[in-house]
This record gives structure tokens, sequence and C-alpha cells, in this order.
């Protein structure tokens, strides 16, 4: 399937990691990850932990794979968990909290050693949010959504904190 010049594959493995779409053009690939937020029964007493377990782990295979360019994609309408310091320029995260993320993310996966490294590096590119009754996609800064999280965040901050 082609799409604005790229070659898109859904469900595919590119790299080693399974992405749910990916985009190919030229040299340029990019692994977009929809998300649906839906908990796995066993981790159904932490559904944020586990949502945020899920974004560090894909950010860290996407990255080590060498993928250009990681997306994450949410139904319009959601919020989306994932964490703020993800959000930051590379250059500006906190290594405290980038090693509480990889903590949490622990209580999921299997994480490798270097993943601090890896975090401080990797950089998501853009967030979808989509729209399938209308087949509408829209695609936004990750400094667009950190107004938007940190809003969220400020009125609901006993639940995520």
């Amino acid at each position: 399937m082609a799409y604005n010049g790229f070659r898109v594959d859904i469900e595919c493995t590119l790299g080693g990691v399974k992405c749910d779409v990916i985009a190919l053009k030229g040299s340029k690939r990019r692994c977009i990850e929809v998300e649906f937020l839906i908990t796995p029964p066993q981790f159904i007493l932490n559904p944020l932990s586990y949502s945020i377990a899920r974004h560090v782990v894909k950010l860290i295979r996407v990255y080590k794979a060498g993928i250009d360019k990681i997306s994450f994609a949410y139904p319009v309408g959601i919020i989306p968990p994932i964490p703020l310091e993800l959000l930051r320029p590379p250059n500006i995260r906190s290594s405290e909290r980038l090693i509480e993320l990889i903590a949490i993310a622990r209580k999921f996966y299997a994480v490798e050693e270097n993943a601090l490294d890896v975090l401080k590096r990797a950089s998501i590119d853009t967030i979808i949010f989509f729209n399938l009754e209308k087949g509408d996609v829209a695609e936004l800064q990750p400094q667009q959504i950190e107004v938007l999280i940190t809003m969220y965040e400020s009125f609901f901050h006993r639940f995520v904190s």
C-alpha cells in the first residue's frame, strides 16, 4: 500500500521490532504504534503503569533497531499516557525520572541494562490522533502533547502521580 510517497505495511517486523504500521520512503523508516490502551487481565489493577511501561519499552526497542522515527497513535478523545519526560528533547531529560520510568517498565517487561543510555538519546517524532468514523488523522509534535498532558495532570495529579 502507498500513502504520500511512503510504502506502508501493517503489522510487520522491521529490525527485529514488530510495529503496527511501518512507513518506508527511500532509506527513511517510521514505526507507528497504535494504542487503544487495552490492559491485559493480569495487569488490570495497574493500567496506568502498564501503559507507561509499553511506551518506554517500545521507544527503547525501536531506537535500538535503528528505525529512524517512532510515532504513537491514539483514537481522538484519549489523553495519551506518555510520560512527559519522553516527550521532551533528549538533552533536557531528567536521568532520575528516566530511571523511575525504567523501573516501572521492568515490572512488566524484561528491560536491557543499557536502557538509560538508550532513553537519553531516543525521541518520539510525532503523536497521531485518528478518528476511524471520519477517516481523519491529525499529527502533532511532542511539545504540543506535552502541554495537553501537563494540563490534564494538573487537574488529576492525585491519580497520575
